[in-house]
């Protein structure tokens, strides 16, 4: 469902992409915060920035130590979300 939901995302086919991308969070919520932040783009794009808090706030909370790691961020009060790129 991840690859589907990219490419509909690529396709411009949100409403789809969104479809799929929860699915593939919902069969292996632990795969990865990839899936969460690909979703976030789409929600974004849709102007769902409340169900796109919701989608980050729970990716946090499953990956504590990873969303750093990640290109999601949140801001402490879940308000904003932030893509950024790791410094080296």
């Amino acid at each position: 469902y991840f690859f589907l939901g990219r490419a509909y995302q690529l396709l411009g086919n949100n409403k789809e992409a969104e479809q799929a991308l929860r699915k593939s969070i919902e069969l292996a919520p632990y795969r990865g915060l990839e899936a969460e932040t690909y979703l976030l783009g789409v929600l974004r794009a849709q102007g769902k920035i409340a169900e796109g808090r919701e989608v980050a706030r729970a990716g946090v909370a499953r990956f504590p130590n990873s969303v750093f790691e990640s290109s999601l961020w949140a801001d402490a009060e879940g308000r904003s979300m932030i893509k950024f790129q790791k410094i080296h």
